[in-house]
């Protein structure tokens, strides 16, 4: 019976291989020039897929020579989790031998001002919200790249300007940089690819010396505002922070160890990591 069931295992893979490529999506070949500079202009009005937990779009889509993806959310609590805890774009190349690249924002100091501020995610007097990135696993690319990089046959990539609606991320990737330079493009169309985007958890707590403690409101960027009230005596502010330690329900837990906490210390959202995978294939179309 199981050399039956390896029998008609075999017959499959060699007679149906396309059902291995069942769950991968097939990219979208572009035929014009994708130009990085964090618009929607060459993407259409949203990009093809939605994860509805992290709240993000994106989209992979290739021409002959590389590579292209974008990011984009709406959503406030996500655009604070990016660009506050970071994130990580993995590709796993599922070739023989494997190979897995990955790109890793790199925070700036002040994007964690988006925490305190209702009216600004960033300084304004800054063009891009993201402006270096970390690199590992490619065969060319240097471990950090800049955004003001535009060289033709390297990795490059662009962020949309100062705005507190939305936030998108383009990045342009060479094929030699994920496959060497001697790939062929007949061989590396048949590769599936796993894309994995994570978006980093995130926790901070800052100590308040100056002012008493009070309760906090969250406002439409998902940034804490002091409202001058008794932190206990407004249950649907508190239920709607969530965000002291101890339980998902807001309240303050007294059975945590608090002795080494400065009392006037707040603690702030705590962001939990989600991680987006989908399988694809490079587009053949030309």
């Amino acid at each position: 019976m199981i050399a039956l069931f390896r029998i008609i295992s075999i017959l499959i893979i060699i007679l149906f291989p396309t059902l291995l490529k069942a769950e991968a999506i097939e990219c979208h070949y572009q035929s014009s020039p994708i130009y990085l500079d964090g618009k929607m202009t060459e993407w259409g009005i949203n990009p093809r897929f939605l994860n509805s937990e992290a709240k993000l779009l994106y989209e992979v889509r290739n021409d002959s020579n590389q590579l292209f993806l974008i990011l984009k959310t709406n959503e406030n609590a996500t655009i604070n989790q990016m660009l506050c805890a970071g994130f990580q774009i993995k590709f796993n190349i599922k070739s023989t031998p494997p190979k897995i690249c990955s790109i890793s924002s790199q925070i700036k100091k002040n994007n964690a001002y988006s925490l305190y501020n209702s009216d600004k995610l960033s300084h304004k007097g800054e063009n891009q919200l993201i402006d270096t990135i970390l690199t590992n696993g490619f065969y060319f690319a240097p471990k950090i790249l800049d955004s003001k990089n535009r060289a033709q046959e390297s990795i490059c990539f662009a962020t949309n300007s100062y705005s507190n609606e939305e936030f998108i991320f383009e990045i342009k990737i060479p094929f030699k940089e994920l496959f060497g330079n001697d790939y062929s493009f007949n061989i590396i169309r048949k590769t599936i690819i796993q894309l994995r985007i994570t978006l980093n958890d995130y926790y901070q707590s800052s100590s308040l010396l100056d002012q008493p403690l009070r309760s906090m409101s969250i406002n439409r960027n998902s940034a804490l505002r002091t409202n001058g009230m008794n932190p206990l005596s407004h249950n649907q502010t508190m239920n709607e922070m969530g965000q002291y330690r101890g339980n998902n329900s807001g309240e303050i837990d007294d059975n945590n160890d608090n002795s080494h906490r400065n009392p006037n210390r707040v603690e702030h959202r705590n962001f939990i990591k989600k991680i987006i995978s989908k399988d694809f294939v490079i587009s053949s179309i030309r």
